[in-house]
């Protein structure tokens, strides 16, 4: 009889047709850490969390700059280049500097901190109000407005006119100098201003010279300024408005 042909014997699997695959079972889906590929060199995963910067494409320097007294005449330049070399060759270490820190009773009373402190300061003769304490600034400011306030002689004010320049690089010209003497904390500076004949909302501004001066430490959180004062004064006298 002829039956079933295929009892007893074993043929070998049909090839799958062209396009289509050979069925299988249901394979076990690997682990999420094996489906990872290495990254290559350079490049992170999506998944890595790690802090540390991507390596720089480019450097940007600066594109300008000028001198922190504003005096860009030759014989300056050449004073400031003169002191820059001897700065590296022979640095200064200042000794007898003490220790001035920030604790969280000196940002107390504040709800909202500005972003720079300011207070009362006696300039020459007058208890002066909104003066600005201001890092970014390598010139001291102060108004003609405020200079006519506290009684200052026009004599008094060398006019020179000088390019003051802003971020955005534009320029504003002053209308002169002046030298008055700053007292706080028992310390008193004769401080060269550079004068404005601009309205603003501060009656003088202190810049870096000033803090270099009273080596002072400025801490925009806490809204204050500390510096070291006279033994036979308070060890550190802070500025709070």
């Amino acid at each position: 009889m002829d039956g079933d042909r295929s009892q007893g014997k074993s043929f070998p699997p049909r090839p799958p047709k062209s396009g289509q695959q050979e069925k299988r079972g249901r394979q076990p889906r690997p682990k999420k850490d094996a489906e990872k590929a290495e990254a290559p060199p350079g490049k992170r995963n999506r998944d890595d969390h790690d802090d540390l910067p991507p390596p720089p494409k480019r450097q940007v320097s600066m594109i300008m700059g000028g001198l922190l007294d504003n005096d860009d005449s030759i014989s300056a330049i050449k004073e400031y280049e003169r002191k820059a070399v001897a700065a590296q060759r022979y640095p200064y270490i200042h000794k007898g500097i003490p220790t001035i820190s920030f604790m969280d009773k000196d940002a107390s009373g504040l709800d909202i901190p500005t972003s720079t402190p300011r207070g009362h300061l006696q300039i020459h003769d007058c208890d002066v109000a909104k003066v600005l304490i201001d890092t970014g600034s390598t010139v001291n400011l102060i108004f003609l407005e405020t200079l006519d306030r506290m009684g200052v002689e026009q004599e008094s004010i060398k006019p020179t006119s000088r390019p003051l320049t802003g971020f955005t690089a534009e320029y504003t010209y002053s209308c002169g100098t002046v030298r008055l003497p700053v007292y706080v904390g028992g310390i008193s500076k004769l401080l060269k201003f550079i004068v404005m004949d601009k309205p603003a909302i501060y009656n003088a501004i202190l810049g870096t010279p000033w803090l270099h001066e009273m080596k002072a430490v400025v801490s925009t959180f806490h809204q204050c300024v500390k510096f070291p004062t006279p033994p036979e004064f308070t060890p550190c006298v802070e500025i709070k408005e």
